[in-house]
């Protein structure tokens, strides 16, 4: 398929008409490729994207709608594996209220990818389990949600400062924009290469921790209680 025909699939799902983010879900599992930051170096073969998997355990269950797993080349001695996690909110969902307050579906996100980031950090041994950590785990986080075409000046006055905030996090905040002129920007000679030999869309249950955790309620504690060996 050809960016030709994938645009209008594209403007379909990110249209201000959604009233949740099914679609937006569905198409970008279909052309997870708009989630890199540099969709145009042709990564490796294992780079790819999960869907609706649960990162923690027991009560402490946090689900983000997709994580992208890249693993960049060496530098110098170090290699580093980076996991971007997304939210989602519906392309018709203003990310501010007409009186310039937080509406509740960015609110909701915001807190979410707060909690991702809080269980990530405290459990770090087991995140670095989970997420097949061999030197460095780094994690960033996007909330995507809503259209410019929504947006205020209200947005322009709360947005700015919540992303200088959240730098500490790694955290973004994006529109669906974003994602189309990722689309619209890449030449067709790159669309066409992922369709052909990039990675492809791993399901939840094709995620694979190497260990098995138990979740300790009344210590709020994780262990290993089963080793699965290396990814």
């Amino acid at each position: 398929m050809s960016l030709e025909i994938a645009g209008p699939e594209l403007e379909a799902a990110f249209s201000v008409d959604r009233g949740d983010e099914r679609s937006a879900q569905s198409v970008l599992e279909k052309y997870w490729w708009l989630l890199l930051d540099y969709p145009w170096r042709h990564p490796p073969d294992r780079l790819g994207v999960y869907s609706q998997v649960p990162i923690g355990v027991g009560e402490k269950q946090y689900v983000p709608d997709l994580m992208v797993f890249d693993d960049p080349p060496s530098q110098g001695f170090t290699t580093c594996t980076i996991w971007h996690l997304v939210e989602l909110q519906a392309p018709g969902a203003p990310m501010v209220t007409r009186s310039g307050a937080i509406a509740k579906p960015f609110r909701r996100a915001y807190e979410q990818v707060l909690e991702w980031s809080q269980w990530l950090k405290e459990y770090s041994k087991a995140a670095s389990d989970l997420f097949w950590g061999r030197h460095q785990i780094h994690f960033r986080y996007s909330i995507i949600m809503s259209r410019r075409s929504l947006a205020n000046d209200h947005v322009w006055k709360r947005v700015p400062p919540m992303r200088e905030a959240n730098r500490y996090i790694n955290l973004s905040i994006r529109t669906y924009d974003s994602l189309l002129e990722t689309a619209f920007g890449i030449g067709d000679a790159t669309w066409n290469w992922y369709e052909q030999t990039g990675g492809k869309v791993f399901l939840r249950d094709q995620f694979r921790t190497r260990s098995a955790l138990e979740y300790d309620r009344s210590a709020d504690t994780l262990k290993i209680i089963k080793s699965h060996g290396s990814r």
